[in-house]
């Protein structure tokens, strides 16, 4: 990777609100030719237009100009995940489909239903350096879970995995990613039996994290297993919650 833009990425990510950082890798991307830097300008400028309003997230089709962008980008930067994936496109994901959010002319968030170990590793190849925020329903296959630890997500905060029945494997690839050490919220929904020695490796993982937030929903875990999560102080995670993980609000963002 070129020094410079590598230089350019490591400081975006010690520090992603930097909008000052985010304009000078703008600059850099429109330099050399690459259609993310007028997408990102763009962004950046809406964003600027909405400093001191109390805004709600805007569809990311309000703005024609943004919608125009989006439309040139999607090819070069989701080439890879196109080609396996349908777009959500606003309604309900089906089979293979991913929801995408875009936030300062990156992916800040993925939604994939029904993913592979190939949909995964198209993941690998598109822009998300500071994706926040991943959701993965009805993975197809056991085997996504070797794929999903391989993936680079040094930005991610938010890991949700719906319909996957955890092995001790799974949860030691997981766990083991470098992305789990950064995580802020892990939730795995109708998981089936997690075992006692899984929650075990689970609960000493979570035990150099005590300011992740936990959720097991529709998993059983045996009394073991709840007296292992609930010694690191993660006893109250395992149940539903009302409220759903929320990343700093950012705006405008754009949802295809």
């Amino acid at each position: 990777m070129n020094a410079e833009r590598y230089a350019l990425e490591a400081g975006l990510l010690a520090d992603p609100d930097n909008l000052a950082a985010h304009a000078a890798y703008a600059d850099w991307l429109i330099e050399h030719d690459d259609p993310r830097g007028e997408f990102l300008r763009l962004q950046l400028a809406l964003e600027a237009d909405d400093v001191g309003k109390v805004v709600r997230r805007r569809p990311w089709n309000d703005d024609p100009r943004l919608r125009q962008a989006v439309k040139r980008l999607l090819p070069q930067v989701l080439g890879r995940l196109l080609m396996h994936t349908e777009l959500a496109a606003g309604r309900k994901p089906g089979s293979g489909t991913v929801a995408v959010r875009f936030h300062r002319g990156w992916i800040d968030e993925l939604k994939i239903e029904k993913a592979t170990p190939r949909i995964l590793a198209a993941v690998a190849t598109v822009p998300t350096l500071l994706l926040r925020s991943l959701r993965i329903t009805e993975p197809c296959d056991r085997s996504i879970t070797a794929a999903l630890g391989r993936l680079p997500l040094p930005g991610l905060r938010s890991l949700v995995i719906d319909d996957h029945q955890f092995t001790d494997d799974d949860l030691a690839v997981i766990v083991s990613a470098p992305y789990f050490a950064v995580l802020e919220e892990f939730v795995m929904y109708r998981g089936g039996t997690i075992t006692d020695s899984g929650a075990v490796l689970l609960a000493e993982a979570l035990s150099k994290r005590p300011r992740m937030r936990l959720t097991i929903s529709g998993n059983y875990i045996s009394p073991i297993g709840r007296a292992a999560l609930a010694d690191v102080g993660y006893g109250s995670g395992i149940q539903r919650f009302d409220q759903p993980f929320e990343s700093p609000v950012p705006d405008p963002t754009v949802w295809i």
